[in-house]
């Protein structure tokens, strides 16, 4: 007989006072098993070891008695404690070491350790083997986020509708037989079970978070999320994200691509480019003298934040803190659609005009732009005024 108070239960099993029934079964097998006296012969210190698994098992797998120790203790569970009310409370316990091999046998079904063991070889054998249950098919589904977006990182909530087959258990009378004449007594009716099979549509609120700078096909997984039935469960849900084609900007990359359609005149003169960002700000790209068509300039670290998979907020306040690509503003020319004889006239003189034009051919050029200054009556006359986002340098 173990002496009280020398040991806690929990200690003795090895388990913390939150463990679960599971917890205190597992500790038992093994403990049990280690310590048996058949596999220890002539341990004195291995037997009382073993008395000891088998009483704090029979106290911590009992509900009562384990509520009785874990709120007055040993003493109070088996000579019991007076309360405020001097009542003797507890005291529901006793234990002889003789108990522990039939809480064994209880336990194992027999009362020898190396069969035992050997069932608990058998039984994981047969859990290795057994066949996963079958998991229901992926579905696959698209959502579309705006470049501005994925730009800043935002959070989606997704409507998705799940169906749930299941089993019902329906009752219906069946018609008795029944011989008899025409007394008006039917035969005997009696319920007969059936099944059928009931579809439930289960309505699920997912939510994906778009990082910063994710690539259009990036896959959000949800398990479980999938159709299910009585045969399988229920299988992975995929979310797969696509970017809406913006209005000015093309993603290639981490890098932006901006057209910037210029007429002409000012593709020959210089000019100045704004250019709207996705996070509202507005850049001035100078692009003097003589601009070709195709002609690119890259504008370091103006394009889409770089994706990081580490990187765990959304929105224009923290978008800062990461990477940028770049972005290529890419120039092409707007040619007027129409030319009379003294535009052309003038095209060909302006070709020619000397580099080192004199006075009175200064005045002349002076003379006429002052008396044909509009755009819209002088010399882009035939092209189409733009919306306002170039301005000729002077």
């Amino acid at each position: 007989m173990t002496i009280m108070g020398t040991n806690d239960y929990y200690d003795v099993l090895g388990i913390t006072r939150n463990a679960s029934l599971d917890n205190i079964k597992d500790a038992f097998r093994e403990l049990s098993l280690r310590y048996h006296p058949d596999r220890q012969p002539g341990d004195t210190v291995a037997l009382q070891m073993f008395y000891e698994v088998c009483e704090a098992y029979d106290v911590l797998s009992d509900p009562q008695r384990k509520a009785y120790y874990d709120q007055y203790g040993e003493e109070g569970l088996k000579i019991g404690i007076k309360d405020e009310y001097a009542t003797v409370v507890g005291g529901v316990y006793q234990w002889q070491d003789e108990r522990a091999f039939d809480i064994f046998i209880e336990f194992f079904g027999t009362n020898n350790p190396f069969q035992a063991l050997l069932d608990r070889s058998i039984a994981f054998d047969r859990l290795a083997r057994k066949k996963p249950p079958k998991v229901g098919k992926t579905l696959s589904y698209f959502f579309e986020c705006s470049l501005e977006e994925i730009f800043h990182g935002c959070v989606k909530k997704i409507k998705h509708l799940k169906k749930i087959t299941r089993r019902e258990r329906q009752q219906h009378l069946g018609g008795g037989g029944g011989g008899g004449g025409g007394g008006g007594g039917g035969g005997e009716r009696e319920d007969e079970e059936g099944e059928r099979m009931v579809v439930e549509e289960q309505l699920l609120t997912l939510t994906v978070k778009v990082q910063p700078g994710a690539r259009s096909g990036t896959r959000f997984v949800f398990q479980h999320a999938g159709d299910e039935d009585p045969y399988t469960e229920a299988g992975q849900v995929i979310y797969v994200m696509r970017e809406k084609r913006h209005e000015i900007f093309k993603r290639e990359g981490d890098d932006l691509v901006y057209t910037a359609t210029i007429p002409m005149h000012k593709a020959l003169g210089g000019t100045t480019v704004e250019i709207a960002t996705l996070d509202n700000r507005v850049l001035s790209i100078l692009a003097p003298g003589i601009i070709q068509p195709g002609h690119t300039k890259v504008i370091k670290g103006e394009g889409m934040p770089v994706y990081d998979p580490d990187f765990n907020a959304t929105g224009s306040v923290q978008t800062h803190k990461l990477k940028r690509g770049d972005m290529k503003v890419v120039f092409d020319l707007l040619f007027p659609g129409h030319l009379n004889d003294t535009q052309k006239m003038l095209l060909k003189a302006a070709f020619y005009f000397p580099q080192n034009p004199t006075a009175s051919q200064k005045e002349a050029v002076k003379a006429y732009l002052d008396a044909y200054k509009d755009e819209f009556f002088g010399w882009a006359h035939g092209i189409p005024r733009t919306n306002g986002l170039e301005t000729e340098t002077s």
